[in-house]
């Protein structure tokens, strides 16, 4: 396990910044380009535009979790796709709570169960943000926002 020195001198070495706990306040991951909607303000609504629907091995975040142990800020699980789409979103969660970040998932919400949420912070999610930009989800995330702990 490296430390936060040599993380940090590895890191000025390759890109010139001093640290990660001063310089990222959060880190973004795009698990996914793979959506169960189609908004009309992403560009999934638009037929021109090409997804690869990739997603990285779990080797990625294994090497990215390490790069970041120390890594003290946030890390956000979301992107132009549907992060709970991605059957390993419970692995990945669980590689990444190897660092001392703060793990965040953003989701449209509507493939979460409660059992699929408890998995999620089971794993090591400490926080989901749910994104409601269509009204006829609202019944569902009351729902399932409802008795949890």
């Amino acid at each position: 396990m490296k430390s936060n020195k040599e993380i940090n001198h590895r890191l000025y070495q390759t890109t010139g910044v001093h640290s990660l706990d001063t310089t990222l306040r959060n880190i973004e991951i795009n698990v996914t380009d793979s959506c169960n909607r189609v908004c009309d303000f992403c560009p999934h609504s638009d037929d021109d535009y090409n997804f690869k629907h990739g997603r990285g091995p779990l080797h990625f975040y294994e090497l990215l979790a390490e790069q970041l142990i120390g890594y003290n800020n946030s890390i956000t699980l979301c992107g132009y796709g549907e992060p709970t789409m991605v059957k390993q979103l419970p692995e990945i969660i669980k590689i990444l709570r190897k660092t001392n970040a703060t793990l965040e998932l953003t989701t449209n919400g509507e493939l979460l169960t409660k059992d699929k949420v408890k998995e999620l912070f089971d794993n090591g999610l400490d926080f989901i943000n749910i994104s409601l930009y269509e009204e006829q989800y609202v019944d569902h995330v009351n729902d399932l926002v409802s008795g949890l702990n």
